[in-house]
């Protein structure tokens, strides 16, 4: 993935802290955009009410894998966050 030039591909994890400008391009798109390119993880949260949906893609398509409050753990990388 890593090139003189720069990177390439599609990175395991995505983290997209949303904000309230941003919330539905973040969803939406970004979402579409993530799952296209063959992001493995992607996690949204919302620091307005503390919570973190996560996605892990299967099939080329993202299902919901996770939904918290306060913390994020990824069964697939192997870490945790909590906020």
């Amino acid at each position: 993935m890593i090139k003189k030039d720069g990177f390439y591909g599609a990175p395991d994890l995505v983290i997209e802290i949303l904000s309230p400008d941003t919330v539905q391009y973040d969803r939406g798109v970004k979402r579409q955009v993530y799952e296209k390119e063959g992001v493995l993880e992607y996690y949204v949260p919302d620091p307005n009410d503390l919570t973190v949906n996560g996605y892990s893609l299967q099939n080329n398509y993202f299902i919901p894998i996770a939904q918290t409050q306060g913390h994020i753990a990824s069964p697939f990388i192997g870490w945790q966050i909590s906020f």
